[in-house]
């Protein structure tokens, strides 16, 4: 097709714009990531989980404290969309703060080191703040009510963490829902719980080590 007009002048063609191009960043497509800002930089996972669960369940949460800001993964787009209602027309404090609340322009958050965003029957248990002693009796005390336990893995690198199997996917998203976000004892070494890239562990990883 000839792309110059009447005078002459050369009119280059349209351009074909995808559809993330076309997305307005201040008025993002229902997501069920929400991105969360104006944050209390001493905010934790914990934290959110707790001022935003009664929505629904939530998948995954991940903190940026020097931005003030966070994006918390529900599992359902429902619980996003009543977190995000909810918030437009009501504060929700997030560690004492008002804190603000859309829909991100992310689908999922990106999980980091032994994380994962596909459900199985490992966890990885992060603990925060871990002013005791947590070794493999301790993980095996506050998982066990949830889901009968089969193997733990202790791994000690820059914090505390332990991947611990269970006999299902299920009991593991049991054990999750559970414990994400709780205190082992009250004020200190919060559990921070997640689906691991490991599917299983490896028989003599039962020993903790």
């Amino acid at each position: 097709m000839d792309s110059s007009t009447g005078g002459g002048v050369s009119v280059p063609p349209m351009k074909r714009f995808r559809r993330d191009e076309l997305a307005d960043p201040t008025n993002p497509e229902p997501s069920l990531v929400v991105h969360v800002r104006n944050l209390n930089p001493k905010a934790t996972e914990a934290d959110l989980i707790e001022a935003l669960g009664t929505f629904g369940l939530i998948a995954y949460v991940t903190v940026i404290p020097a931005q003030k800001m966070a994006l918390v993964e529900f599992e359902e787009i429902e619980a996003a969309r009543a977190c995000v209602t909810f918030a437009a027309s009501n504060l929700i404090f997030v560690a004492g703060d008002a804190a603000l609340f859309n829909y991100s322009t992310s689908q999922n958050i990106q999980r980091l080191g032994f994380e994962s965003e596909n459900p199985c029957k490992v966890l990885v248990i992060t603990v925060y703040n871990a002013q005791y002693p947590i070794d493999v009796h301790v993980i095996h005390q506050i998982c066990e009510p949830h889901g009968k336990v089969l193997r733990i893995a202790i791994i000690r690198k820059s914090m505390m963490q332990a991947l611990v199997e269970f006999e299902s996917a299920e009991i593991a998203k049991k054990v999750k829902h559970a414990i994400n976000g709780a205190d082992i004892y009250s004020g200190c070494c919060t559990l921070k719980v997640e689906f691991a890239k490991a599917t299983r562990l490896r028989q003599g990883n039962s020993s903790g080590q």
